[in-house]
């Protein structure tokens, strides 16, 4: 009878085990030089803070000057689809 509900507490110790190590998260590693990440159109500057960025529906596509107007229209369109946003 001891070894039936020795068992019985191994088997629960290892579900628990298991549950547990499920539930961590895991963060996305940052890149230690961004600068040679592959992002377009490249940045002036960056920095890696740790955060994250979420578009949402207050979100906004600026850009200056009448010739750059295309490539605006063009990146919204792109997102369009993956976001549900205009």
């Amino acid at each position: 009878m001891k070894a039936k509900t020795y068992n019985y507490y191994i088997i629960i110790l290892f579900i628990s085990a298991l549950s547990l190590a499920s539930c961590q998260t895991k963060k996305p590693a940052i890149p230690k030089d961004l600068a040679k990440e592959y992002i377009i159109p490249k940045p002036v500057s960056l920095t890696a803070t740790g955060s994250s960025f979420e578009l949402n529906l207050n979100s906004e596509i600026h850009y200056q000057g009448a010739n750059l107007e295309p490539i605006a229209l063009y990146l919204s369109k792109l997102l369009q689809p993956a976001t549900g946003f205009e």
